[in-house]
């Protein structure tokens, strides 16, 4: 691996133990210096200002759009490409299919790719549609969860829409009108508000869910694994009993899917794709900037983030991090990497091609909030699902106008890679 006298500059959008936990795996590698700025999650749109002072940013794809709108990151050739694969494996199909791409430039590679699967106590556990995950949560007795804190009712939501809705997704025109409003759209936020009233907790997170599912607190739901949830597990395992619980192994399943609109205890439309996975807005790409002037080391060092090769300590410590590559030996590219139950589900997930264009418009930290907070109104009662979306949709035309509708309708083509 290359190394340069001046640390390599990297700007991640994370929290300062993740940028330790990229510092302490890195050198047992290389001896090449790196210098972490970070900006907090909740702040990420201010990574836009500094992304030209930095090698290389590490960045939400919610990100991708506005970075690529203002001329801050390097088209990648296809011949940088290849030689990245040669040297660090082939990218599962799922991301290396819309991760990072924008229009037909690839601005970043994906270093992560978590999705939401239904995680269960009971292996033997089985929900088709959304109706049979409703009737099955019903039977848990309150001990089931979906992440419905806030920040993460609207992902709750839109992971719904993404195996259940066979119209348009997200728009309805070239004219950028929101498809929110539409029957197939209310009629999923009328099923998960149904389900909801059978959740004992609405306030936690995709992790949270994950963790309390394998410590035995909950029997099921809808969440994944992540840095923070695996600590606190471990926190929690300090007692016998406790220590107990955190042996229960995970049975992981992909979500249910069918048409939402079937309510009557009729199977769904099952003709929907089984499982067309939405990658979420916090999945991390990881981009070589404008300012970039250590090509050779920038490149070597995303070509290491985004690869199995003595990452696993990392992706333990960091919350979106996750293999997005196959092993660089041949005869190893379709096996999974681990043994873990999510980690060896999300393995073979990732290796399908099929899934929701992600929301990644200049500003979609914008919409996603403004869906987010009309779904957690509609859970809470406030709203009835039509008026949640009507609000939700409302609130994303004044977005639009407020940017420029011209300029989102030609940013959504580049972001279906158009």
């Amino acid at each position: 691996m290359p190394v340069d006298l001046f640390p390599l500059n990297v700007l991640l959008v994370g929290t300062s133990q993740e940028a330790d936990a990229i510092v302490d795996a890195f050198a047992l590698i290389s001896e090449q210096p790196l210098k972490l700025q970070v900006v907090e999650p909740q702040q990420s749109v201010q990574a836009l200002d500094q992304l030209s002072a930095c090698d290389v940013a590490i960045i939400p794809q919610s990100l991708l759009g506005a970075a690529a709108k203002q001329e801050l990151l390097v088209p990648r050739s296809e011949d940088w490409i290849g030689k990245l694969n040669q040297q660090f494996g082939t990218p599962f199909a799922l991301p290396a299919s819309g991760l990072g791409r924008w229009g037909a430039d690839v601005l970043g590679i994906a270093v992560g790719a978590k999705l939401p699967a239904r995680l269960a106590a009971d292996p033997q556990s089985d929900c088709k549609t959304w109706q049979d995950y409703q009737l099955w949560v019903e039977s848990l007795g309150g001990q089931a969860a979906e992440a419905l804190a806030p920040g993460w009712a609207g992902w709750s939501f839109l992971n719904r829409c993404a195996s259940s809705v066979s119209g348009a997704w997200l728009f309805e025109s070239s004219e950028l009108n929101p498809a929110l409003s539409n029957e197939e759209h209310v009629a999923v936020l009328q099923q998960l508000c149904a389900t909801a009233k059978h959740y004992d907790d609405h306030q936690l997170t995709p992790g949270q869910i994950e963790a309390q599912v394998r410590q035995g607190k909950l029997l099921g739901g809808i969440g994944m694994v992540t840095a923070a949830a695996a600590a606190n597990a471990a926190n929690a395992a300090d007692g016998a009993e406790q220590a107990a619980q955190a042996r229960i192994e995970l049975s992981v399943f992909d979500l249910p899917s069918g048409d939402a609109r079937s309510v009557d205890g009729s199977p769904g439309d099952l003709s929907i794709a089984a499982f067309k996975p939405l990658l979420g807005h916090y999945v991390p790409i990881a981009c070589l900037t404008t300012g970039c002037r250590q090509n050779e080391v920038a490149t070597a060092f995303i070509g290491w983030l985004a690869s199995n090769q003595d990452t696993q300590s990392l992706h333990r410590r960091c919350q979106y991090l996750s293999v997005t590559r196959s092993n660089s030996s041949e005869d190893e590219g379709l096996q999974p990497l681990t043994q873990a139950p999510y980690e060896r589900w999300l393995q073979t997930k990732l290796q399908q091609r099929s899934a929701r264009v992600p929301m990644n418009l200049p500003g979609a930290d914008l919409y996603y909030q403004a869906v987010d907070q009309a779904v957690g109104k509609a859970v809470a009662g406030a709203l009835s699902a039509e008026q949640a979306m009507q609000q939700a949709s409302e609130a994303w035309d004044a977005i639009t106008d407020s940017i420029g509708r011209d300029q989102q309708k030609r940013a959504w083509k580049m972001a279906r890679g158009l």
